[in-house]
């Protein structure tokens, strides 16, 4: 019964998050707004499919520029709805699949722990369900908590086909498959998974054919699911991995991690789960001790989260930011990895500490550790909002009644602009416009990027193609703006910043603009 008022208060807090986050968008905006910019990026692709466009963005040629067509194809069906319903439609599928993520973290705590999973998992989903950055997702209108969520369900039934010998993955496989159509890094966990499934069938010393020949005959339904999406990127974008990969991660392999990124990746587990973080370790090991004994339920969980970390290190390159995501969302969908093997590491010790009345301390000790951050969450994602309306939005709306629709912009973030906008958009770091990406590195040699006079070449590509507008951050391009004949025609200021990439977003003519923005008065400047 206990436990059963765990999932159910776990659940209410979702339920009780989504309102609220909810109520911060209609105080501020009086409308559904989103944290990111990037969110409007899943809106447009979204738009786009409704109207039976496919995967284009702001002109008619198909981008490789979602790493979440999954998402895509659900926030689609909010296109059908009338009017800006769509917004409502993200955020409402978003809160639904944080839900499902708490489930499944839940279940997946039974499973790993036979014997003490009905205790911990009722923990665990009270874990997740206050979890500050888990919460901003479910707000955000982003993939993060579909992803998450089928992430975690892929393992509990991985775990469990294990544990009752099932090698037939009739359920995990294809689960995971569609959960890396959600996020390109699922293609790794189901990876890893199929290896740990042929690593268990070959173990004994003798490898056992059939049920290796039953493992990868099982992987088939994963492959038909998974292969029309990577035959996409591949024909459209050149590459069986979206451009957004290649933008922020897609250096040359390093052969050694790097460990600054690894010190990074610990800092922001250490900052969202501190007491968590500390366990998380311990966990990872009792699941190796585990193997091959009665308690064996794998390392599926614990290998994920090292393989992801080890992946991205190799992928950092000098002069990027690294592959962290905007406040490190890339690493988000780990936080119930984290969260669940604190929770193993704890599970041995359960019975002694509860004789000794020291594990309600503990437990509330791994709540109170979340607590500030939980606590602050509402107002950094009203912070995050108003940076992304006070810039981006503000600029869409500014423009709309003045620029003529056959403008062609160049746009540092391509998600709100586009979408409010019906003007052809050139994304200025390359995520659906590919053909930027040589403009801004030049080519590769060896193990780095030859980047060179980029500015320049960026000049002389914006004027062969003619582009009218920039909306740009003040000292992103500044050899750009500034050059002869570039005009600011309007800017606009958020010295509060904390979420855009720059104080200050510039409008700028081109001097071979061909659409002179309209006689309207403009107001004040912002």
């Amino acid at each position: 019964m206990l436990r059963l008022r765990a999932i159910h208060l776990a659940l209410t807090l979702v339920v009780v998050s989504g309102v609220g986050f909810a109520a911060i968008d209609a105080y501020l905006i009086g409308r559904p707004a989103f944290p990111l910019d990037d969110a409007w990026i899943h809106l447009q692709f979204a738009s786009r499919l409704a109207s039976g466009d496919g995967l284009a963005y702001s002109a008619d040629r198909w981008v490789t520029g979602s790493t979440a067509p999954l998402w895509s194809a659900l926030v689609s069906i909010g296109g059908l709805l009338p009017g800006r319903l769509i917004l409502l439609w993200s955020e409402f599928l978003a809160v639904l699949a944080f839900a499902g993520t708490v489930l499944g973290a839940h279940r997946l705590t039974r499973e790993l722990l036979p014997g003490h999973g009905k205790d911990l998992a009722g923990t665990a989903a009270l874990l997740i369900a206050t979890t500050p950055w888990l919460l901003w997702s479910a707000a955000a209108g982003m993939e993060i908590t579909t992803f998450t969520c089928l992430a975690l369900w892929g393992m509990v039934w991985h775990v469990r086909e294990q544990r009752t010998n099932q090698h037939s993955l009739v359920r995990s496989a294809p689960v995971l498959a569609v959960a890396a159509l959600a996020r390109p890094e699922g293609l790794l966990l189901l990876g890893l998974a199929f290896g740990e499934r042929c690593l268990r069938a070959g173990r004994s010393g003798r490898p056992d054919w059939t049920k290796l020949r039953t493992t990868v005959r099982s992987m088939l339904p994963a492959l038909v699911i998974v292969s029309p999406t990577l035959i996409f990127y591949r024909v459209a974008g050149g590459s069986f991995l979206p451009t957004t990969f290649w933008t922020k991660a897609g250096s040359p392999i390093d052969p050694w991690p790097d460990t600054h990124y690894l010190y990074l990746l610990l800092n922001f587990f250490a900052r969202s789960q501190p007491m968590a973080v500390l366990l998380a370790a311990g966990g990872i090991l009792l699941l190796a001790v585990r193997l091959k004994g009665p308690s064996d339920r794998g390392v599926l969980p614990a290998a994920w989260l090292l393989a992801q970390a080890l992946a991205y290190s190799l992928m950092t390159r000098p002069e990027a930011p690294p592959p962290m995501g905007n406040f490190g969302r890339y690493w988000f969908p780990l936080l119930p990895v984290v969260t669940i093997l604190a929770l193993v590491a704890l599970s041995p010790m359960m019975r002694r500490l509860r004789g000794l009345r020291l594990w309600t301390p503990l437990l509330l000790l791994l709540f109170a550790a979340q607590l500030p951050g939980f606590i602050a969450m509402p107002t950094a994602y009203s912070q995050h909002v108003s940076d992304v309306e006070a810039s981006d939005v503000a600029a869409a709306q500014w423009l709309a009644p003045r620029l003529d629709p056959d403008a062609y912009l160049a746009v540092q973030d391509v998600g709100a602009l586009a979408f409010l906008l019906p003007n052809e958009t050139l994304d200025l770091a390359g995520l659906t416009s590919p053909e930027i990406r040589p403009i801004l590195f030049g080519s590769s040699g060896g193990s780095s990027w030859a980047v060179g006079d980029w500015q320049r070449r960026l000049h002389d590509y914006l004027r062969r193609e003619r582009v009218d507008y920039l909306v740009v951050f003040d000292g992103s391009y500044p050899q750009v703006v500034r050059a002869p004949g570039f005009n600011v025609v309007r800017s606009f200021h958020n010295p509060d910043n904390r979420t855009m990439a720059g104080n200050v977003l510039l409008i700028v003519q081109t001097p071979w603009c061909r659409f002179p923005l309209s006689d309207r008065p403009t107001g004040p400047a912002a």
